[in-house]
């Protein structure tokens, strides 16, 4: 059915596109974009139910590169795939990174992805960041803000044998009603009093920072 011209507008879809593109450069445009991403230009009239879970994600990526962003969100890229498939995206989202010159930020809740692919890192909880530096800070310094902490001892350890996960205790807070204090402080098993009341200052040391009382006092002790 022929698009009607909208009013409002002044020109239909059609119109407006070929001002911008013709339609040989449109096609091309796909086809370099779809080269890109590893997917062969021949399937580009394929329906969504003709792909698998990884091509369909590399779709969305293709997608999301076909503007030429200088900044590119990704939220989750990997869930849902398996684990030859997760292995395989962030490969292909690495190089097109280095190859495309694009800053990423990757939103996912996934510690062994954030290893592979980030150069920094923010940890989040109750919608603050409470630890950022570098990948190197993140993953070897010695010292954490308990919730990071309470993220990497509740990962598998095939070192240590034990009957079940260590889960950080409690839930999280109700986001419209949030403690007064340190937001994780009624989940921290280093909680003092003054996490109750006063929300933490930032101890920074060098690329790595944390906002934490516990490392603000000891710095100024």
């Amino acid at each position: 059915m022929k698009n009607k011209t909208n009013p409002a507008i002044g020109s239909s879809w059609e119109d407006l596109q070929s001002k911008l593109f013709s339609k040989e450069e449109i096609e091309a445009r796909v086809d370099e974009t779809l080269t890109l991403v590893g997917i062969p230009p021949a399937r580009k009239h394929e329906y969504p139910h003709q792909f698998s879970g990884g091509m369909r994600q590399r779709v969305v990526i293709a997608i999301a590169l076909s503007c030429e962003p200088d900044l590119l969100i990704a939220d989750e890229p990997t869930t849902a795939l398996d684990v030859t498939i997760q292995a395989q995206v962030l490969m292909m989202i690495r190089d097109l990174r280095d190859r495309l010159g694009t800053s990423m930020i990757m939103i996912t809740h996934d510690l062994g992805i954030v290893a592979q692919t980030c150069d920094n890192v923010a940890v989040m909880y109750a919608g603050e960041i409470i630890e950022m530096g570098s990948a190197e800070d993140i993953f070897t310094c010695p010292i954490h803000h308990p919730y990071t902490d309470g993220l990497f001892g509740s990962l598998p350890n095939l070192k240590e044998k034990t009957d079940r996960l260590h889960p950080i205790a409690g839930l999280m807070p109700d986001p419209t009603n949030l403690p007064k204090g340190c937001k994780f402080a009624p989940r921290c098993d280093k909680c003092m009093e003054i996490c109750k009341e006063v929300p933490p200052e930032v101890y920074v040391d060098g690329t790595h920072s944390i906002r934490c009382h516990l490392y603000c006092q000891k710095k100024e002790d």
